[in-house]
């Protein structure tokens, strides 16, 4: 039975772990654990993984082969993308039939961050960014929120509550780009957005009361600051044309 990609998209948008984490040592024998449960026969159980190509995959492939007593079959692309051309020949080498995707995002434990992976391999052991091809697919997300952070300011003037926003970001002709949600940062005045003043790079309006609430929590009393984190996600929506193959995407 599958259902519909609208039902799926409702499941997997539901879906959270909060404040945990599995080791794959853990994962992979509870993943096993629940095929048997489901009547899934040992010895006739063929699992693929649509891993990335890297090294830092070898350890999960090692614990998949342990478990499974097989080594997987192997359904992944740069990215960990699964190729949904390999279906057919994964169906072909066993009885029952699993898959693993997982795309990687490496953790450094020095910094608390996520992203980076280090390359015990190279000369130094450098860090580098775990997953190239995710990388170069958020780095242009990334470089659009970083502009729109630095180049809106919260400005207190004379008791008045103002947010200076730059002229690109408030170009609504352009064909891409991040895009500002302006109910959820400017007071409406009958229904218009009307600028209280205008520079050569940027507009100022007067703040949202939802926008206020940071003036009073964490302003800084200097007069004047760049909105940074406090841009939220329902402050603004990105509009990009993804060119490639559905699979590319």
């Amino acid at each position: 039975m599958f259902r519909s990609n609208k039902n799926i998209s409702h499941t997997i948008a539901d879906f959270k772990i909060e404040n945990r984490m599995f080791r794959y040592s853990v994962f992979v024998p509870k993943l096993y654990n629940l095929c048997k449960s489901m009547g899934f026969e040992t010895g006739k159980i063929m699992p693929s993984r649509a891993f990335c190509s890297d090294e830092s995959q070898g350890y999960p492939i090692i614990l998949i082969t342990k478990h499974f007593r097989t080594f997987p079959f192997n359904h992944g692309q740069v990215g960990g993308v699964v190729a949904t051309d390999r279906h057919g020949p994964h169906a072909e080498h066993g009885k029952d039939i699993v898959i693993i995707q997982a795309s990687h995002v490496g953790y450094d434990p020095d910094t608390s961050t996520f992203g980076q992976y280090r390359r015990i391999c190279t000369e130094h052991s450098e860090f580098s960014s775990n997953c190239g091809k995710i990388d170069d697919v958020i780095r242009w997300y990334d470089d659009e929120y970083q502009f729109a952070m630095d180049n809106i300011f919260l400005i207190k003037r004379d008791g008045q509550c103002l947010i200076d926003i730059d002229n690109q970001l408030l170009d609504d002709s352009r064909e891409e780009g991040l895009f500002i949600n302006m109910d959820k940062l400017v007071a409406a005045e009958n229904g218009q957005y009307n600028p209280v003043q205008i520079h050569s790079t940027s507009k100022y309006f007067p703040a949202s009361d939802e926008l206020k609430l940071l003036f009073d929590s964490s302003f800084d009393p200097s007069g004047k600051q760049a909105i940074g984190r406090h841009l939220l996600a329902e402050c603004f929506y990105f509009k990009r044309e993804i060119l490639g193959n559905v699979e590319g995407k």
